[in-house]
């Protein structure tokens, strides 16, 4: 087995059944915000989160780019990352296993998390392009998920029966 199989042992004296472990970067490191770049010319679009009015400190929720996770002592990669924002924050710590630990040089640029499975997740997905391609072309009958057509078909070819004598 390689460090790419093994996911990040359970804390000391502390086994939590339901924990996933996030492997990922933290956006809003040293800021109360998150930044995309929305062009090569220097511009960006700036996230924070907020609760009764005020900006909530990044010392109490994440902002994170999420590439992969580890569950029941199994290690996954997401297909693309998952920008996602959390509460409570625990964490992070200096990612170790699944191989997004340190590297030769004894660096590692991921973080890691321990979240119960019932830790509510924000996820956000952010778009660039034209509006050509994100409204016109993303919408065009063959472009879309299969989940955004009507779901009012009937059922076969005898108007929505499911048996043949109407019962």
């Amino acid at each position: 087995m390689s460090d790419e199989d093994v996911p990040a042992p359970p804390l000391p004296n502390l086994y939590t059944p339901n924990e996933i472990i996030l492997y990922g970067v933290r956006l809003n490191e040293t800021t109360d915000y998150a930044q995309f770049a929305i062009e090569a010319s220097s511009r960006f679009l700036r996230m924070s989160i907020i609760q009764g009015g005020a900006t909530v400190p990044n010392s109490t929720m994440s902002i994170a780019v999420i590439y992969g996770y580890a569950f029941e002592g199994h290690c996954y990669r997401l297909d693309k990352g998952k920008i996602t924002a959390f509460l409570p924050f625990k964490g992070p710590d200096a990612a170790v296993g699944c191989g997004f630990g340190p590297d030769g040089s004894g660096q590692s640029n991921y973080s890691m998390w321990r979240v119960s499975t019932k830790t509510m997740l924000v996820e956000l997905t952010v778009n660039v392009d034209s509006a050509e391609e994100i409204v016109l072309q993303s919408n065009l009958p063959g472009n879309r998920p299969p989940n955004t057509y009507g779901n009012h078909m009937q059922l076969a070819h005898r108007s929505g029966r499911l048996t043949r004598n109407g019962g």
